[in-house]
């Protein structure tokens, strides 16, 4: 059995057949307790039982022997649902069983929010991993879509809209930084090791570029000169005197050095 998962409608249907209830923002968790064993599914079906040690209860004393429960297993911050507070246990979990680094980590709330432990969580597109597209290598090596029913957009957003992903580090040195802004030839280096063309990593990697990306510099270059305005001959053109500097101008130069020559012959 997997859990029962929204679908799209036109509208919210009526009567006393349907009930309502707050949607959470969290992990949707099928909970079967069979015989006073609880077992936990995913929305893939896959166990995840020992994800969850919080919800043992649930087979329990004072608890049925035998019930189904389908809803969302949630974190609250404040009395809400978060996303933040939910990754924040998993990665605290990591630490001190999964990986098992720091067994005996025990920090404050407010040492958690400064994290002040060790190792980090840093996410695509992010400051310190500013390409979105690393999602697709990180979905491939942990085949997310069968395993934990996540999907990736052509714009490499996930869905449903709640997923999160990332990388864990667990090295006592790691620390978060941002990537900062780039230059052309950065990007050319990161293109080429991409496999891609200058132009497919200036879209993806735009947020952090530090000039404007051109595809072709000769036609902006025209584009430019023709939407400049040409100025009327002067009586004395400006081009037309012995200084070499100024003879190198195209006629009608509007620079500074042709305008204080100008005010010069203007005042002769």
């Amino acid at each position: 059995m997997r859990p029962m998962l929204a679908s799209q409608g036109t509208a919210i249907p009526h009567g006393p057949d349907w009930a309502h209830e707050v949607k959470w923002d969290g992990m949707r968790i099928l909970a079967d307790v069979t015989a006073g064993r609880l077992k936990l599914l995913s929305r893939n079906e896959n166990d995840v039982t020992t994800r969850f040690p919080e919800l043992g209860k649930l087979a329990g004393p004072g608890m049925p022997d035998d019930m189904l429960l389908d809803g969302e297993v949630v974190s609250l911050d404040g009395g809400l649902p978060s996303f933040s507070a939910l990754a924040e246990r998993m990665h605290a979990r990591v630490r001190r069983e999964f990986w098992g680094y720091a067994p005996d980590e025990t920090l404050a709330p407010e040492d958690m929010i400064l994290e002040k432990y060790q190792g980090i969580r840093p996410a695509p597109g992010y400051p310190a991993q500013p390409d979105h597209t690393e999602k697709a290598t990180l979905f491939a090596l942990l085949d997310a879509e069968n395993n934990a029913g996540v999907k990736l957009t052509e714009s490499y957003a996930m869905w449903p809209g709640s997923s999160v992903s990332g990388l864990y580090f667990s090295h006592a040195e790691s620390y978060y930084f941002g990537v900062g802004k780039i230059e052309r030839d950065q990007v050319e280096d990161y293109a080429a090791r991409k496999g891609w063309s200058v132009a497919e990593a200036e879209r993806w990697l735009a947020p952090v570029l530090n000039y404007i990306p051109t595809q072709d510099q000769s036609a902006q270059d025209r584009r430019v000169k023709q939407a400049m305005p040409t100025l009327a001959p002067a009586s004395v053109p400006a081009n037309d005197i012995a200084s070499p500097e100024l003879a190198a101008h195209p006629p009608g130069c509007n620079c500074a050095v042709h305008l204080a020559y100008r005010k010069k012959a203007a005042r002769a």
